[in-house]
Formats: C-alpha cells, sequence, structure tokens
C-alpha cells in the first residue's frame, strides 16, 4: 500500500514565504508502527526543530 500524507502548510507572505503552520490530516498509516508512522514522526520533529506550529487532525478511528 503506498504512503501518502495529507497536509496544509500555511506561509507568511511578509516573511520571504517561512512555514508558520502546518495542518497535519492524521492517517492509519501516521499511526501504526512502520515507515509511514516514522516518517510522520520526523516529520513532527522537524516542524518542532523549525519553530513552526503544528496541527494534527485525526479523523480516524483505531
Amino acid at each position: 500500500e503506498p504512503i501518502s500524507q495529507g497536509y496544509i502548510e500555511i506561509i507568511d507572505a511578509g516573511s520571504g514565504n517561512r512555514v508558520i503552520t502546518v495542518i497535519e490530516f492524521l492517517s492509519p498509516s501516521n499511526k501504526a508502527p512502520g515507515e509511514g508512522q516514522y516518517l510522520y514522526l520526523q516529520k513532527r520533529w522537524e516542524a518542532k526543530a523549525a519553530g513552526v506550529s503544528l496541527v494534527e487532525i485525526d479523523l480516524t478511528r483505531t
């Protein structure tokens, strides 16, 4: 099964198009142990390290 990432980036046009917020729509692959979860956790860490706000929307039932 292919791994896909669903997200929206909000940028600040006044600061050179810097990403200020990421809205992430969680999927089963983000939550289940494996490559998808690893990639998502890495993305979360990178956002935090860059000072980007992260909003997680979880519409899945697991």
